[in-house]
C-alpha cells in the first residue's frame, strides 16, 4: 500500500502518530476528578473478565480464511499490545499508600511521557483510564493522549443483556466528556457506534464538532452501524437508516466537513444522496460502503467530484446497477467486493491517479462475463490489478490484448486469486501481452472444496473453462511469477514453461502448495477419501518438480531462474 496513499487509508487504516504532542498543565486537583468521573460513567471498578477479547458487537466475519484486509475499516485487535500494561508486573498493588506506591515506582512508570503516551494510545479505552489508578506518576497521562479510539462494543462489555438505547446513551455521555477533557492534546480521533437515535447521533456530532473547533485534528473517522444486520436487515429498514444518515449529516454538517473517513453499513440512498455526502464531506479521504443500495435498483451510482480530497473508495455487497466514477481527480485505490448487478460493475470516467483496484466476485448464473477494456478504457495509471474469482467462474471475458495496453501502460503488479483447479489458465498470459512493464505476477489456483465463499442462498454461475491462446510474443521485465496451490501434474507445469519462453527477463519461480483446510479436509475424511498429499520438507519431490520445469525448455536464461518450493 504505497503508490503515494497516506497509509493510514491503505488496508488496515492506522496512522502514523504525531510526534509532538501539546502537553496539558498538571493541575492534579482537577485531573483526578476528571478520571473518576469517567470512570464511574464507563463502569470501571471492575476489569472486564476478559479484557484481550472483544465482546459484543463485532464487524461480519469474513467468508474466507484471506479477509479483504485493504480497505475494510475493521477494529484493530492488537492482541499482546493490548494487554502490556496489565499483564506487566506492578510491584505497586492497587490498594496500597500512596507514599508506599511512589517508594516502589515501578521501571515501566520511569519511561518519558512520550513513551508511555505511545503505549497507551493503543489500549482500549477501559484500560486506558485503568492506568491513572496504577500511581501519581499515571494520573494526569490518560488525558494527554493524542489518539482516541471510542468503540460501541467496550460499552457491550459491562452488560451483554443492555439495550442498544442505554448503551449509546453512555457511549454519548463517554465521548462527549472525553473530548471535552482532551481536546487540546487529540490528534487523531476514532468513533465507531451505532446509527440509533438521532438525538444520540447529534450528540455525538456536536460533541466532535466541538473539539474540531477547539483542536488541530489531524484524521477523524466514524465507523458507523445498522440497529439490525444480517438477514433481518429489510429493504424497509435500509430505507430507514439511510433517511436517519441523511438527517445526521444535515444536522452537523460542519462536523461532517471535518471526517477524514467513514464507513456505513445497509443504508438504502437516494439518487442524489452519494452526490450529497462527497459535497457535505468536503475533506473526506476514505469512503467504505457494505451492503448499501439505490432506492431504484436500476440506478448507477455516479460521483462526480472535481473538488474531492477522496483516495480510497471500498464498495462490498452493494445493490448497484453500476457505479460511475466520472470525476475524482485525487483517487488512488478502489476495492469492489462482490457487485450485484448484470453487467460490468464499474465505469471510470476522470482518475487520473488510480493506482490500485482489487475486484473479487463470485459469479451468479444471471451475471455475464464483462470485458476489462470496457471498464479499465479511460485508466492509464494503474501499477497494481489484484482479481480474485471466489473459487468460481472467471468474471471477465478474454480479449485482445491490443484493447488493454493503455490501460495496462504503467501495471507492475498483477494478482489473480480463486481460480478453480480444473480451469485452464493460458488465458493469463494476456496480462503478459498488455502490460509490457509488468515485474511480479501472483497466480492462486484454489483446490478447495469446501465451498468457502458460497451463501447459502447463491445460485453459483457453472464452472465453465476458459479457453484462449497467446501470441507468440516475447516480454522483457517481468522478474517474478509466484503460484499459490501448485500442485505436480502436466497442466501447472506445461503453463510454468510457457511463462518461461514468453518471459525473456524471468528470474524467480516460486511455487506454494495449498495451505492447509480443515474444512476441506473434513470433508474429505467423511467421504473417505485422502487427503492431499504435501511435500514441504522432501528436497527430493523439490528437484524431480525443478527438473520437469525446466527439462525441453527453451527459455534463453534458464541458467539464472531461480525455482523456489514450498
Amino acid at each position: 500500500m504505497s503508490f503515494a496513499i497516506p497509509h493510514k487509508f491503505l488496508p488496515t487504516f492506522r496512522t502514523s502518530r504525531d510526534s509532538s504532542r501539546s502537553s496539558l498543565p498538571h493541575e492534579c486537583g482537577a485531573i483526578p476528578v476528571a478520571v473518576l468521573d469517567l470512570s464511574s460513567l464507563l463502569a470501571l471498578d471492575t476489569p472486564p473478565k476478559n479484557s484481550s477479547t472483544t465482546v459484543g458487537l463485532q464487524p461480519d466475519p469474513p467468508e474466507s480464511g484471506k479477509p479483504m484486509h485493504d480497505v475494510v475499516h475493521h477494529r484493530e485487535h492488537l492482541g499482546q499490545n493490548q494487554q502490556v500494561l496489565l499483564r506487566v508486573h506492578m510491584d505497586v498493588p492497587f490498594g496500597r499508600k500512596e507514599s508506599q506506591a511512589e517508594a516502589e515506582e515501578d521501571r515501566l512508570s520511569a519511561l518519558p511521557d512520550d513513551i508511555l503516551l505511545n503505549i497507551l494510545e493503543r489500549l482500549y479505552l477501559h484500560n486506558l483510564m485503568h492506568t491513572s489508578t496504577l500511581s501519581r506518576r499515571w494520573r494526569h497521562l490518560p488525558l494527554l493522549v493524542s489518539r482516541l479510539v471510542l468503540h460501541v462494543d467496550e460499552f457491550l462489555q459491562c452488560s451483554e443483556s443492555r439495550t442498544i438505547g442505554k448503551v449509546m446513551v453512555s457511549y454519548c455521555e463517554a465521548t462527549t466528556k472525553l473530548l471535552a477533557s482532551t481536546t487540546s492534546a487529540i490528534k487523531d480521533i476514532r468513533l465507531s457506534f451505532y446509527l440509533a437515535d438521532p438525538c444520540h447521533l447529534h450528540s455525538i456530532g456536536q460533541a466532535v464538532g466541538n473539539a474540531v473547533q477547539s483542536s488541530n485534528i489531524d484524521f477523524l473517522e466514524f465507523n458507523i452501524w445498522p440497529e439490525i444486520r444480517g438477514p433481518r436487515c429489510t429493504e424497509e429498514h435500509r430505507m430507514l437508516f439511510g433517511q436517519r444518515f441523511m438527517s445526521f449529516l444535515d444536522a452537523c454538517p460542519n462536523t461532517f466537513g471535518s471526517l477524514t473517513s467513514i464507513t456505513l453499513r445497509n443504508l438504502q440512498f437516494g439518487e442524489a444522496d452519494m452526490q450529497t455526502i462527497v459535497n457535505t464531506c468536503d475533506n473526506l479521504q476514505a469512503l467504505s460502503l457494505h451492503s448499501c443500495m439505490l432506492g431504484n435498483t436500476h440506478s448507477v451510482l455516479k460521483i462526480d467530484a472535481p473538488s474531492s480530497q477522496l483516495v480510497a473508495l471500498e464498495f462490498s455487497r452493494c445493490h448497484f446497477s453500476q457505479v460511475e466514477l466520472t470525476c475524482l481527480p485525487r483517487l488512488a485505490r478502489l476495492v469492489y467486493d462482490t457487485w450485484l448487478c448484470d453487467k460490468s460493475p464499474l465505469l471510470f470516467g476522470y482518475v487520473p491517479r488510480l493506482r490500485n483496484i482489487r475486484a473479487a466476485c463470485a459469479l451468479l448464473s444471471w451475471q455475464m462475463p464483462f470485458t476489462l477494456s470496457g471498464c479499465l478504457s479511460n485508466t492509464s495509471s494503474l501499477s497494481t490489478l489484484y482479481l480474485d474469482f471466489h473459487d468460481e467462474m472467471v468474471w471477465f471475458q478474454p480479449e485482445d490484448p491490443k484493447k488493454l495496453v493503455h490501460a495496462f501502460s504503467n501495471l507492475k503488479v498483477v494478482h489473480l486469486y480463486g481460480i478453480f483447479a480444473d480451469c485452464d489458465l493460458k488465458w493469463t498470459l494476456l496480462f503478459l501481452e498488455a502490460a509490457p512493464f509488468l515485474h511480479s505476477f501472483y497466480v492462486n489456483i484454489s483446490r478447495h472444496i469446501c465451498g468457502r465463499y458460497k451463501l447459502s442462498c447463491a445460485d453459483n454461475a457453472e464452472k465453465t473453462n476458459v479457453l484462449w491462446e497467446p501470441s507468440d510474443f516475447k516480454h522483457y521485465n517481468l522478474n517474478l511469477l509466484d503460484i499459490e496451490g501448485f500442485q505436480k501434474e502436466e497442466k501447472l507445469i506445461s503453463y510454468i514453461k510457457l511463462v518461461m519462453e514468453r518471459a525473456v527477463t524471468l528470474r524467480n519461480i516460486h511455487l506454494h502448495y495449498m495451505e492447509r483446510c480443515e474444512r476441506c479436509d473434513s470433508i474429505n475424511k467423511q467421504a473417505a477419501l485422502p487427503i492431499m498429499a504435501k511435500f514441504h520438507n522432501n528436497e527430493g519431490e523439490h528437484n524431480l518438480i525443478r527438473k520437469l520445469v525446466t527439462n525441453g525448455s527453451s527459455s534463453s536464461s534458464l541458467s539464472s531462474i531461480e525455482i523456489i518450493i514450498e
